[in-house]
C-alpha cells in the first residue's frame, strides 16, 4: 500500500508539472514591459540644523580617527579644516558639501587602503582568486599612475 501511495503522489507531481505549460498561452506576456519604472528618488532638503549636525558627526567621525592612528596629522588637520569651513558655509547660506578635490598622496592612500582591504577579503575567501588579480592589477596601475605624477 505505502509503495502504491509513494507511486501515486509521484505520478501526480509528473503530471502537474508536464501537463500545465500545454494549458498556457505562450502569446500571453505576464509581465508587461511598462509596469516596472525606475522609482524617482526625491531628495530632501536638509535645514541649517540638521545640516550642522551632520557635520559635526563627521567632525566626531574623523577625530576618532586621528585618535585610533587611522589618519596622519596632517591629514587630519586638513579635514577638520574642510569640516569647519563648511559648516560656515551652511551657517551662511551656501550649498553643504562640496566636494573637496584630492591630493594626490591623499589618492595614493587611497588606493592602498583599498588594495589591503581587497587581500583581507581574498583571505578571507571572500573573492575569488580571479577577482582578486583583476582587482588588484587595477589598483596597482592606478598607483604607478599617481606615483609617476
Amino acid at each position: 500500500m505505502k509503495m502504491n501511495l509513494k507511486t501515486l503522489g509521484l505520478g501526480a507531481v509528473l503530471t502537474f508539472t508536464l501537463i500545465t505549460p500545454a494549458f498556457a498561452d505562450q502569446n500571453v506576456k505576464l509581465i508587461k514591459t511598462g509596469d516596472f519604472q525606475k522609482p524617482k528618488i526625491e531628495k530632501k532638503v536638509l535645514s541649517v540644523e540638521e545640516q550642522t549636525k551632520k557635520l559635526e558627526q563627521t567632525l566626531q567621525k574623523i577625530e576618532k580617527a586621528y585618535k585610533d592612528g587611522k589618519m596622519t596629522e596632517e591629514t587630519y588637520t586638513a579635514k577638520k579644516e574642510n569640516i569647519k569651513k563648511i559648516m560656515e558655509d551652511v551657517k551662511n547660506g551656501k550649498k553643504a558639501y562640496v566636494h573637496k578635490k584630492m591630493t594626490i598622496e591623499e589618492k595614493i592612500q587611497g588606493h592602498r587602503s583599498f588594495l589591503e582591504k581587497i587581500e583581507k577579503y581574498y583571505e578571507k575567501g571572500e573573492l575569488s582568486e580571479e577577482q582578486y588579480k583583476q582587482y588588484k592589477t587595477k589598483v596597482e596601475k592606478g598607483l604607478e599612475k599617481l606615483t609617476n605624477q
